[in-house]
């Protein structure tokens, strides 16, 4: 008798809250909607870290990780 085995899940891309917003949207242009219907954008918030920017906007920086990774998912 065989065996099947289910194909893997595809791993969750992964958000680095140390990244800066602007290496965040040099390597993901699609985070830029999420990002600036939270109030940030690369003009003063992008050589921030993505923590440090969620500090300053008083943004959970969990659910902001969590929106980031699924727009990812679903680009």
């Amino acid at each position: 008798m065989t065996t099947l085995t289910p194909p893997a899940a595809p791993a969750l891309p992964a958000i680095d809250p140390s990244a800066t917003i602007n290496d965040l949207v040099t390597a993901y242009p699609a985070l830029m909607p999420v990002l600036a219907s939270r109030g940030l954008d690369l003009c003063c918030g992008g050589p921030l870290t993505l923590r440090e920017a969620a500090e300053r906007h008083d943004l959970d920086l969990d659910a902001l990780v969590a929106a980031l990774i699924d727009a990812l998912i679903r680009t």
